[in-house]
């Protein structure tokens, strides 16, 4: 996942709180297994610079185009759509 970016939602967090931020899904070319260190970096409207670290993300057992679209809507809308029938 060399060069790519996610950016989030400018969020009000405080210092020693955390905020969920929205789910969100990687395709990648090559299937990988356990977990993938991606690098983060944050700033704030109060103050110059950045923070940054990084973080360990699971990766999740490879799935069809089909059964991602599923689980998105379950995810946005809490229950299956079931006028939404993917087929494979």
């Amino acid at each position: 996942m060399d060069g790519s970016t996610v950016i989030f939602p400018a969020e009000d967090v405080r210092v020693g709180l955390a905020e969920d931020l929205a789910p969100f899904v990687a395709v990648i070319k090559h299937s990988l297994s356990g977990t993938l260190q991606v690098a983060w970096t944050a700033t704030a409207t109060n103050m110059e610079g950045t923070a940054q670290g990084t973080v360990a993300l699971p990766v999740a057992p490879a799935q069809s185009l089909f059964d991602l679209l599923k689980e998105v809507e379950l995810a946005v809308h809490g229950v299956e759509d079931e006028g939404d029938d993917f087929e494979e």
